[in-house]
């Protein structure tokens, strides 16, 4: 699971925040962000990442699930809303998801 403001980010900012997220377990190839729209301060992120180690290392390393080929993250709201945009995650290196 990963928390971030996500009530105030965009499906483009949260992606980014998630590919960020996965970028030390492997590379990152695809990512799609589903949202329920009755619930803003929660999305779901699927990820596919380039071997399937690496989906197994996202798996372990930030408690998501795997389905086939795919990682599948819950994104929440983090408690301190406060800091527009922001999101929790101690990855600094930017990986572009294709």
């Amino acid at each position: 699971m990963l928390n971030m403001n996500v009530a105030k980010m965009s499906h483009a900012d949260v992606a980014d925040a998630v590919s960020l997220s996965c970028a030390p377990y492997g590379v990152v190839t695809q990512i799609t962000i589903l949202q329920p729209p009755d619930q803003p301060q929660t999305a779901f992120a699927l990820v596919g990442m380039a071997t399937e180690s690496a989906i197994d290392r996202v798996v372990a390393g930030l408690g998501a699930v795997k389905v086939e080929s795919l990682a599948i993250i819950r994104v929440e709201q983090i408690a301190d809303a406060s800091v527009p945009g922001g999101f929790k995650s101690t990855v600094r290196e930017h990986v572009a998801a294709a």
